[in-house]
């Protein structure tokens, strides 16, 4: 399933700022360290591992070509008004989310 406004260019752009500030932040003099004792090394904060961890998960829940077929049939049916609901099911389904909500749910 694909979140409106939340595309690959979005998500890379995000991850960048989050680097970014990660480097900013590493190279502040109050951090500076003994310049003999120097090593590359690379630490990622949570924020940064949880946002990886995100990306990973959007990408792995992209809906597949035949699921966009379905959702733009069915978007297109209930925009020309020929999408069948039935009025007893939508009831049912309001009072069940509504007894959810309330903590009285029937599994």
């Amino acid at each position: 399933m694909r979140i409106n406004g939340a595309d690959h260019t979005d998500r890379s752009r995000y991850v960048s700022q989050v680097y970014q500030k990660e480097n900013e932040s590493a190279n502040r003099p109050d951090n500076k360290m003994d310049p003999h004792s120097q090593q590359d090394s690379i630490t990622l904060s949570e924020v940064s591992k949880d946002v990886r961890e995100f990306i990973a998960t959007a990408d792995k829940a992209e809906a597949s070509d035949s699921d966009r077929e379905k959702i733009d049939r069915i978007r297109r049916a209930v925009e020309s008004g020929t999408y069948p609901i039935s009025s007893k099911e939508l009831a049912e389904a309001i009072l069940h989310n509504i007894a959810e909500q309330n903590g009285n749910g029937e599994e």
